[in-house]
């Protein structure tokens, strides 16, 4: 899931950078943390909105925000709140959310009026502290605020900058969380909520005055900030709580890009591989400096998934197969991202053999489509292949065969063959499940990204899967769980090396049949594939053509078919070119 950070006219560049870096690192490991522009919010197909866990309206201008969101962005923000989304307002985030805008009245920058959004039923009245002047540090002050529902009266100075404070009108739906408590405020506001915390329909809502992003560092004018670790950081994780965002991961995804990886360990398959060039390689390129500061290699001849995968190759009658997909191996326990090794060291991976796979247990700047990132927690199972495929015609297939791979792989496990895992075009792992109804639903657990060099027809094939977590969405395990639930079967949790090595081998016993066809590699496979995805006859919208069509297929270049229900002409969509909303039934060309 995402949390989305306006970055639209009228934020303040300073309180928008500092507001992602906070997140980015309190919710690494849960949530892909975005900078977003007024036209996300205001697009028609209102495709943020499923997949966003939280929005953020930073600090800034209160009245660009109304003008440049209008009345479309406003209402889709309310209905997405009020359908069980969360907000959170900053500043002048707390003035736009608000019922009603009191700021300086009687001053030449008053601003008075209602709000449309009106998501907490209080006014917000301003400036809490004197001197504000726009675009100014000049009215910053450094402000005691007091946490209430402490006996102790807790409390430590944050950063205002013409801040709200709050008069509540309907006392039965706003809890009150701060208030300010500081010789630096008027008097008109000095006793009064600083932090409020409301229930919009099903959704959350939070509303501040003080800058609990801002640090002493941040902030160098004032020098009596709280210690924002033990204060303003700890304050902002309760409210992330009480909105009912998961803050657990493991320490190790507080990683950041500043930090360095971990070494990457080589290792081979005894027996399987030849192990003769792993010395030769190491002595060539395990300390020479990469072209993105590759972590040295070191020699390793112990691989976690060589038990499963022999079993598998066995079973899987890979004994002779040539390709041996996984006997190779890049190991480290954290690095940035699998894909990014293996892409941007161009002298280190075009001397890899085909099938090596380059896995981590953690990612830090894990990618997935497009400018989209790939959040890695633990449980998640997340790696990168490099194969030499010299056939240009059948590549667009390697990420429809991949992601039949993994489906099989796992629904090839003994006793895991009914485990509803399913495919959406063109590159996504989906499951059945059920929400908190009973209905039945369909979560993401998975996603495919295939990139090449077209120099020499490497291609770079990078999964991610959640295998064992529940959260930020859910997992195998979890569906396995429902399975036993439901039918009484005591099946095991899977592990992300038996996993990891199903997947490898029944992606090698595949790709040999798709590598000796010499017309329409991925032929062999179409029926399997259309028995796992999730689109037979489903009728869409083709934004970009304006009409309802009905999908019928994938045509022999690799892309998708969709028949128009009033003219029965065919439409060809490509897979890198366009966005399947699939919940809406809306296939739009990517923005």
């Amino acid at each position: 899931m995402n949390v989305l950070v306006y970055n639209g006219p009228g934020t303040a560049l300073h309180s928008t950078e500092r507001t992602l870096a906070v997140l980015k690192a309190m919710l690494k490991g849960r949530c892909d943390v975005l900078a977003v522009g007024a036209e996300v919010l205001l697009h028609e197909d209102k495709a943020w909105q499923a997949s966003t866990a939280l929005l953020v309206i930073p600090g800034g201008r209160d009245l660009p925000y109304v003008e440049s969101l209008g009345n479309n962005g406003t209402n889709a923000i309310r209905e997405w709140v009020k359908g069980g989304g969360r907000y959170l307002g900053i500043c002048a985030g707390g003035y736009f959310g608000s019922r009603r805008v009191e700021f300086e009245v009687g001053s030449v920058l008053e601003v008075v009026g209602d709000r449309k959004l009106a998501l907490v039923d209080v006014i917000a009245r301003g400036s809490a502290t004197p001197g504000f002047v726009y675009n100014s540090e000049d009215g910053a002050r450094s402000v005691g605020i007091r946490e209430l529902g402490d006996s102790s009266g807790y409390q430590f100075n944050a950063y205002c900058n013409g801040a709200p404070y709050f008069h509540v009108v309907d006392p039965s739906n706003v809890e009150v969380l701060a208030t300010y408590h500081s010789n630096e405020v008027e008097n008109c506001a000095n006793g009064k909520p600083a932090i409020v915390q409301s229930k919009f329909g099903k959704g959350h809502v939070v509303l501040t005055g003080p800058h609990l992003e801002h640090n002493q560092e941040s902030a160098p004018s004032l020098n009596n900030l709280a210690d924002w670790d033990k204060h303003q950081r700890r304050l902002l994780e309760c409210i992330l709580l009480r909105m009912g965002l998961s803050l657990d991961p493991p320490v190790s995804f507080y990683l950041n890009e500043t930090e360095k990886s971990q070494p990457l360990r080589l290792s081979a398959m005894p027996d399987v591989s030849n192990n003769s060039w792993i010395n030769t390689f190491i002595k060539e390129h395990g300390q020479t400096a990469s072209e993105t500061g590759l972590a040295p290699l070191i020699s390793s001849m112990c691989l976690c998934t060589t038990d499963f995968l022999k079993v598998d190759r066995s079973q899987l009658n890979l004994t002779y197969s040539t390709h041996k997909f996984g006997t190779r191996m890049l190991y480290a326990i954290s690095t940035s991202s699998t894909q990014t090794i293996l892409e941007k060291n161009y002298k280190l991976s075009t001397h890899l053999p085909s099938g090596l796979v380059c896995l981590a247990t953690n990612q830090y700047s894990g990618r997935g489509r497009g400018s989209n990132s790939w959040v890695s927690q633990d449980g998640c199972l997340q790696f990168s292949m490099t194969m030499h495929h010299r056939e240009g015609r059948s590549a667009v297939f390697l990420q429809y065969l991949f992601g039949l791979a993994v489906a099989e792989g796992i629904c090839g496990i003994e006793g895991y063959s009914e485990i509803p895992v399913r495919l959406k075009w063109p590159n996504d792992i989906y499951c059945y499940s059920k929400d908190e109804s009973g209905a039945k639903a369909l979560k993401k657990i998975g996603g495919i990204l295939v990139n090449s060099s077209y120099m020499n027809g490497v291609f770079n094939v990078a999964c991610g899967l959640n295998v064992a977590n529940s959260l930020p969405t859910l997992s195998i395990n979890d569906l396995i769980a429902q399975h036993n639930q439901e039918t009484g079967k005591k099946l095991a949790p899977l592990s992300l090396e038996r996993v990891l090595s199903r997947i490898l081998a029944t992606f090698e016993q595949m790709y040999q049949t798709f590598s000796q066809s010499s017309t329409f590699a991925f032929e062999p496979f179409l029926e399997q594939y259309y028995s796992r995805w999730l689109h037979s006859d489903q009728y869409v919208y083709l934004k970009e053509r304006k009409l309802s069509a009905r999908i019928c297929g994938i045509d022999s270049s690799g892309l998708l078919k969709a028949e128009g229900v009033d003219d029965r002409e065919i439409y060809l969509l490509q897979p890198d070119g366009n966005s399947f909303d699939m919940m809406k039934g809306l296939i739009s060309r990517k923005q």
